[in-house]
């Protein structure tokens, strides 16, 4: 076990409106209600054979009308959506949607919100308490199942759940049962399913794509996106005020990977592997077992 005095939780959603009312503060402007619908572009205007220059975004509101907002720089944080807006301008930003699910159980006595969080990395299952004693139980596993979205996820899944796989499920929630004994005789009500976008080798997407001026992507997290937040966010503004990497990001960076891995077929099969690799032990040069023979 490893006791971390200063350690805490985040709460994404107010984390996310407390970092949007600091950019207010500082400046920003803030359009909700609004879907991207594509990214803007033009010949690269430094006679640059074969780049393209992306000049902002276009977008539709809520109740229908399109729009434009014209940028300098475009900074791509679509989460699982991203993909598909870098296939509109011939882009490759490998990253696809998996079922990532986790069980909550009705209020334990005994358990307080001041408990652990705690890892079984042998079941690939981990485990807290909340607020109100309840136990969230979520789960890792050796393989995911991918989402059948084909190239375009839908836009209007936004605050949604996909369906409950009690089934899928069914293997993490014994070895819940087996590491606390409380669980065993406890019914769970909630059953959260929801996609999360995963890249070919388990590292996310950082940095202007190959061939392009004016776009920066930051996507894929594969679940460390609150994690690696603050770094990533520190570097990005180095990147982009010194005009190149200001520290060797090579393992994230976007212009890693081949065009080829971000065929739909190669993507589904690897990233149901990549959500998996979070609770399997790590070694150096590990290869993938999924997607091979591809070239």
């Amino acid at each position: 076990a490893v006791y971390l005095p200063g350690d805490g939780r985040v709460i994404p959603g107010e984390c996310t409106v407390a970092l949007a009312k600091g950019a207010l503060q500082n400046g920003a402007q803030l359009f909700d209600q609004i879907s991207v619908t594509r990214l803007k572009t033009k010949p690269s205007p430094h006679g640059k054979q074969d780049f393209t220059r992306i000049t902002g975004v276009e977008y539709q509101s809520s109740d229908g009308t399109p729009g434009q907002i014209e940028a300098d720089w475009v900074i791509l944080t679509s989460g699982m959506w991203t993909r598909q807006l870098g296939l509109g301008i011939g882009v490759d930003l490998p990253l696809y949607p998996v079922e990532h699910h986790y069980v909550l159980s009705e209020p334990i006595p005994g358990a307080a919100r001041d408990l652990p969080c705690a890892r079984d990395p042998d079941a690939a299952i981990y485990f807290r308490t909340l607020d109100d004693g309840s136990i969230k139980l979520g789960a890792f596993q050796w393989r995911s199942k991918p989402w059948q979205v084909s190239d375009t996820v839908p836009g209007d899944f936004k605050f949604a759940l996909l369906n409950d796989d009690w089934e899928k499920f069914a293997e993490p929630l014994a070895a819940g049962k087996h590491r606390i004994p409380a669980l065993r005789t406890a019914k769970f009500p909630k059953f959260v399913n929801g996609p999360e976008s995963f890249t070919p080798d388990n590292n996310f997407l950082m940095g202007p794509p190959a061939l392009t001026e004016g776009l920066f992507v930051l996507a894929g997290f594969n679940s460390v996106g609150i994690a690696s937040a603050g770094g990533v966010g520190k570097y990005t503004v180095d990147w982009l005020e010194g005009g190149e990497m200001p520290m060797d990001l090579w393992s994230v960076d976007v212009r890693r990977f081949a065009p080829l891995q971000n065929e739909r077929g190669y993507l589904m099969t690897r990233a149901a592997e990549v959500l998996g690799l979070h609770y399997q032990m790590a070694w150096p040069n590990r290869e993938m077992e999924t997607s091979r023979n591809a070239r």
